[in-house]
């Protein structure tokens, strides 16, 4: 008795594992069949991508001159600042075009890597 009881488990389970993996294959072959083929649109990617990596980096050069001119208004402050007190205004000007440098930088290396795969 124990042991068609046991038969009977397995058998409804193996029904079951083989409805999930149909299943799961059905679902598969969908997502297959609605994914661009890469390679097919490879050189269109390259270009957008490209593209993108090109005005990153132009927007990066801007923030870095940007920067430096910042860097120089910070210095000419510094020697008047025995006179006269620096506005606030020019360190948060400086924290945001460093936080802008870097937010561009991690979108170029993230561009990069898509092009890599």
């Amino acid at each position: 008795m124990a042991k068609e009881v046991d038969r009977g488990v397995i058998i409804v389970e193996s029904a079951r594992i083989s409805a999930i993996v149909e299943e799961a294959l059905e679902k598969l072959s969908f997502l297959a069949s609605i994914t661009p083929d890469v390679m097919a649109h490879r050189d269109e990617l390259s270009q957008i991508v490209g593209d993108e990596i090109t005005r990153i980096i132009q927007e990066q050069r801007a923030l870095e001159r940007k920067y430096e001119g910042l860097i120089a208004q910070r210095a000419a402050l510094k020697a008047l600042s025995n006179k006269v007190n620096p506005p606030l205004n020019g360190k948060h000007a400086c924290a945001s075009v460093c936080a802008n440098g870097k937010v561009s930088a991690s979108a170029v290396l993230r561009l990069v890597l898509v092009l890599m795969l």
